[in-house]
């Protein structure tokens, strides 16, 4: 009798130790999912009232506390957030450039300490310290998001999110350090093997749209690629790099929209004219239907 009482005495400790660990699971939960909601809601009412709120250590910070989709959510709010703040952060620091005459590339602004102006080193500091970075596009010094910084959460993020970072980086690493055709062209064929990995259909339709902006570097050209007269001798080199990809890579999405370029090239005996621009037009305004 006694022998029985003490099993059930511990029988009685053991669930009573299940139950207690079962509600502070709960608790633990309904509190990662209200720190979530307030995160989220506080970042969507800085994009609404576009102030100043949202820096990359209060991302930094925050990110950590919340589940796999709550960071999913809140990284492409911050995308959302840092778009919004381009522009007002742009206007600052010009406005800094014209009051004191100041005349930069892009390494000065990497290294600031011999600019007088504290204002000026400011609003460099809080560009460079908040996911952002300059560059020197069409001889003008612009601002754009850094999406190196944006791979340091890609532990925090879904499958999804983290293929659409890693695309997002690779395209600015192409964009902005690489001179190299065949370089771009292997990348465009790697971000199209990754976006046929994505499940996510938001997340699937932002990067073919970066997939978008790849091709049309190689098809429209721009001050660090593919200019638009084809009748040099070094762009009938361009021209054979992006045959010899075709072939490489049959069947592809990439392959079928480069091959059509390369005919519409030929019937215009290798000139950008109103048929290439037609194809242009047609990858920027449907680039989603080849992946359909």
């Amino acid at each position: 009798m006694f022998k029985n009482k003490k099993i059930l005495i511990g029988i009685i400790i053991i669930i009573c130790i299940v139950v207690i660990i079962g509600i502070l699971c709960i608790i633990n939960i309904n509190s990662k999912k209200r720190i979530a909601a307030n995160i989220l809601e506080y970042i969507n009412d800085s994009i609404v009232e576009n102030n100043d709120n949202i820096t990359k250590e209060y991302i930094d910070n925050n990110i950590s506390k919340v589940d796999k989709e709550s960071a999913t959510q809140m990284i492409t709010l911050y995308e959302e957030y840092q778009d919004n703040q381009i522009e007002k952060l742009y206007n600052e620091f010009k406005e800094q450039i014209l009051k004191y005459n100041y005349s930069f590339d892009v390494d000065s602004l990497n290294n600031i300490e011999n600019i007088q102006s504290e204002q000026l080193k400011n609003i460099i500091e809080k560009i460079r310290n908040n996911g952002y970075k300059f560059k020197k596009v069409w001889g003008d010094i612009i601002i754009v998001k850094d999406y190196s910084q944006f791979t340091e959460y890609t532990e925090y993020v879904s499958e999804d999110k983290k293929i659409y970072l890693n695309i997002q980086n690779n395209y600015e690493t192409q964009l902005y350090l690489y001179k190299d055709i065949t370089s771009l062209l292997n990348t465009i064929i790697e971000t199209e093997n990754s976006i046929k990995k994505i499940k996510d259909t938001l997340i699937k339709e932002d990067a073919i749209e970066v997939y978008g902006n790849m091709l049309l570097l190689v098809i429209e050209g721009d001050e660090i690629y593919v200019p638009k007269a084809y009748g040099e001798e070094d762009n009938i080199q361009i021209i054979s790099e992006i045959q010899t990809c075709i072939s490489e890579n049959a069947n592809t999405v990439t392959a079928n929209i480069l091959n059509s370029y390369v005919e519409t090239l030929k019937q215009d005996n290798y000139e950008y004219r109103d048929n290439g621009e037609q194809l242009t037009s047609d990858i920027r305004n449907n680039i989603s239907s080849y992946f359909k």
